[in-house]
């Protein structure tokens, strides 16, 4: 290093160097994704969304939440904050998975409050998309949000939806263009398809003008 160069700034972990599985101490600290050397599991390493000078190791559905916080509707206030509720109830530092999820949580009771039907469609297909790529079970949420789509087209005086699919699977696709009562798709739920080629179904509701 020269005279007047400027020593480079390291990155401060904000949690501790350590396996998120089995709580190793790594060393050396990975720099990017990796397998622990004890338990053999990837360990992801992710900057914080918001401060990139702190650096979280990680579970790959933690990595995933910090991955799409940045296309979520959430401010640097709110993570924080959340992040700093959750530590004190949790009595640790919360993971980064575990904010996200709080947040939705919060933005889903506001919605809830104030009857926003297309809010509350779009977090709980979040909720359901962070789970689908974490390989947990997502469906239950995937079709609480097609709910909140009907429900949403019940309040605004439509009586029938068209089902539009996506994608090649012959299950959804035997589903296309079918109509159905606002009344008869919240009973029966013919989409989001539970058993979908696809896995993760896309198809949605589309209004039946009269």
């Amino acid at each position: 290093m020269g005279l007047f160069d400027k020593p480079k700034k390291d990155k401060q972990p904000v949690s501790s160097a350590s396996c998120p599985h089995c709580n190793m101490i790594l060393d050396p600290i990975p720099q990017r994704k990796t397998k622990c050397r004890v338990c053999g599991n990837d360990i992801y390493v992710r900057a914080d969304p918001f401060n990139k000078q702190k650096i979280y190791y990680l579970k790959h559905e933690d990595a995933l939440s910090v991955d799409v916080v940045k296309n979520l509707p959430i401010s640097e206030k709110e993570y924080y904050k959340t992040e700093k509720e959750l530590a004190q109830r949790f009595g640790k530092p919360p993971m980064p998975g575990d904010v996200v999820w709080g947040i939705l949580n919060n933005h889903l009771v506001t919605a809830m409050q104030r009857k926003d039907w297309q809010d509350m469609k779009m977090l709980y297909w979040q909720q359901a998309r962070l789970l689908f790529e974490s390989g947990q079970d997502f469906f239950r949420l995937l079709q609480k949000s097609a709910k909140c789509e009907l429900n949403r087209y019940q309040a605004t005086n439509i009586h029938r939806v068209e089902i539009l699919t996506t994608g090649a699977c012959s299950k959804c696709q035997s589903l296309q263009g079918k109509i159905f009562t606002i009344k008869q798709a919240l009973e029966t739920m013919p989409i989001p398809v539970k058993d979908c080629e696809n896995i993760f179904c896309r198809c949605t509701y589309l209004p039946v003008v009269e």
